[in-house]
């Protein structure tokens, strides 16, 4: 479908007044019929003005076969022992974290020689968990079928079937608090994310030196399911995600148009799924969690929503899940209200509780500002320590009982990692020397390119384990037994810190 947005739909600020700009049209089209962990091909355009490059981006691996005795919802136990109860009860809200999209008008033209399908004429591709982007592409709405010749991927691929556990290996690039910037930084407002550019440059040649091994078969032959060295060495990711403050446009529209241009050589190739953060959402009267808070210069979330669009719950609803692989990934917003009687906490009580560990053995929840971090920021109400404070109260024995394994956030322009945390305590150390977490780890990755957080106590917390305070982004590579993090400096492509997981349901040799 396509639509726009108009100035009044702003909430003030900036984005109302001199830093808007007509949006112009907005086109949207979702594919179907995808086969899992398929290498598709497309293009964007329309026949009166022409079409863009063919891209190409890699279907969501299939769902994994359940095949241990552990019940949906559970793993091997309770993580972090804690005398709070939790005093919820249950609720009707449906997970929908296996829904599949439906409909779009796409056009085959043939198989390639490597005999994977290529798709084009495409309008912007999504599935559940969707692709997105600035679309300048044909309406999809207009002419439906008859325009597009609706034609599900050929599943009888010569030679190439793709067998389901070498897509149990996924490959994962994740940031947040990147922004955009400009190659001569012009046109930067007073806080300029000119980082964001290597952050940003860094991604995509991760992602281009990756594309060899987009086959799922050629993958599987050269990676040691259980070797995460192996797996890190061989790094193909088709999957980013990004935990809020995407543009810091703050009401200024082109602020968006410059961060999706910035982003097109990668999210044109891989879906890229975003949570929303202070910088997208948050303005006075607007209905957020604090209501005095300016920090999306007027935006109240409006162009966010409409640009990135996401598989969320509704209008100003911005929480959502999906499976990739091996991996439950459950998006929330921390800038709308967490409390046990809230919309969100009742949905997220229902994801989390809905998760089948057999088919997703890992879960990894993101939300952009952090539960645990060292900052000396205790201002009321928005600084990190009170809002922290508010989101364990809120959140962290739900997180617990349902056995979260990774914390992820960003909002502090560092990184942050913690010891196995359960209510302030570590459980076992820095990492257990069988690498099962009895809690879960919180991570920090917000030094996407936001200028750098320097309020970081002193003595550090006996909680934070590594931290970095340059800009860099995360690496995550996966398989249904092992999960491995790595942390890469935006400087020289080091490795500011690396830490490997081992699943619960994971057999106990190593």
């Amino acid at each position: 479908h396509t639509f726009t947005y108009a100035r009044s739909d702003m909430c003030g600020g900036a984005a109302a007044g001199a830093g808007w700009l007509d949006p112009g049209a907005q086109h949207v089209a979702v594919m179907t019929g995808l086969k899992p962990s398929r290498l598709i091909y497309y293009q964007v355009g329309d026949e009166a003005h022409g079409f863009s490059p063919v891209a190409s981006f890699m279907a969501r691996p299939p769902p994994r076969l359940a095949t241990t005795n552990t019940e949906p919802g559970t793993a091997t136990g309770s993580f972090g022992s804690s005398d709070r109860s939790s005093g919820r009860g249950g609720t009707e809200h449906g997970n929908r974290s296996n829904e599949q999209s439906d409909g779009v008008s796409i056009v085959e033209d043939g198989i390639s020689n490597t005999g994977r399908a290529r798709v084009l004429a495409a309008s912007k591709q999504r599935e559940a968990s969707s692709m997105h982007g600035r679309i300048e592409a044909e309406d999809a709405g207009a002419g439906g079928a008859e325009a597009g010749n609706v034609v599900t991927v050929d599943d009888q691929m010569e030679g190439k079937k793709h067998d389901r556990e070498a897509s149990d290996v996924v490959h994962v690039l994740l940031t947040a608090d990147m922004g955009q910037g400009e190659e001569d930084g012009s046109n930067a407002l007073l806080q300029p994310q000119h980082p964001a550019l290597n952050t940003t440059g860094r991604m995509t040649a991760d992602m281009l030196r990756g594309q060899k091994h987009w086959d799922a078969s050629s993958v599987d032959s050269v990676c040691s399911k259980t070797n995460a060295d192996s797996l890190m060495k061989h790094f193909a990711p088709t999957l980013g995600i990004h935990i809020g403050d995407i543009s810091y446009a703050q009401g200024y529209a082109s602020q968006w148009d410059n961060f999706y241009t910035q982003l097109e050589p990668l999210a044109s190739h891989i879906p890229w799924m975003m949570a929303s953060g202070n910088h997208e959402r948050d303005f006075p009267g607007s209905g957020d969690r604090f209501g005095v808070v300016q920090d999306s210069g007027g935006e109240c979330g409006v162009p966010h929503e409409k640009r990135a669009i996401m598989p969320i719950q509704g209008l100003d609803q911005p929480w959502y899940s999906f499976n990739w692989g091996p991996i439950h990934f459950t998006m929330f917003s921390t800038e709308h209200a967490t409390g046990h009687s809230s919309p969100q906490y009742k949905w997220l009580e229902a994801d989390l509780k809905g998760v089948d560990r057999r088919i997703t053995p890992w879960v990894i929840l993101n939300g952009h500002r952090p539960m645990y971090v060292s900052s000396t920021n205790k201002i009321e109400p928005d600084g990190e320590q009170p809002v922290a404070e508010a989101l364990r109260n809120d959140l962290e024995q739900l997180i617990l009982d349902t056995q979260v394994d990774l914390v992820l956030a960003g909002h502090h322009h560092t990184y942050q990692r913690t010891c196995p945390l359960a209510w302030g305590r570590c459980q076992e150390g820095p990492m257990p020397a069988d690498q099962q977490q009895r809690a879960p780890i919180y991570v920090i990755i917000g030094h996407g390119g936001k200028e750098i957080s320097l309020n970081l106590q002193i003595p550090p917390p006996p909680t934070l384990v590594k931290s970095a305070i340059y800009w860099g982004y995360a690496r995550m590579v996966a398989t249904p037994d092992v999960l491995r993090m790595d942390i890469i400096s935006d400087l020289d492509g080091s490795l500011q810190d690396s830490f490997t997981l081992k699943s619960r349901l994971a057999p106990s040799s190593t």
